[in-house]
């Protein structure tokens, strides 16, 4: 909408509409997102549920910002860094989330 926009003049209603139409699909998709770990969770396991979620969410948004602005120049080599360290961000957390302590049982 935004391109049709710049080549009608009509550039800031254009992009308006487009995001309201992006916030009409998008809205109801944020509060499911949310209901749906909350009502699997326990009661009191709740809070760390809903924080992860944003977090997750916020971190998301983030990374989101970062990658379009690497858009501006040197972009492989950005991208490229900027991978590495996600994935090492990514296994880090995997090493450090919370998981069964007990030994594994042995198919035999």
């Amino acid at each position: 909408m935004a391109v049709i926009g710049r080549r009608t003049g009509w550039g800031v209603p254009a992009a308006l509409m487009g995001l309201a139409v992006l916030g009409l699909g998008l809205g109801p998709a944020a509060s499911t997102s949310l209901i749906g770990p909350q009502s699997r969770a326990p009661w009191h396991h709740r809070g760390i549920v809903t924080s992860a979620l944003y977090a997750t969410r916020l971190l998301g948004g983030s990374l989101a910002v970062a990658l379009l602005a690497l858009a501006s120049g040197h972009f492989a080599l950005q991208f490229g860094i900027a991978a590495g360290l996600t994935a090492v961000a990514a296994l880090g957390l995997a090493l450090l989330a919370p998981g069964s302590t007990e030994p594994a049982a042995s198919g035999a």
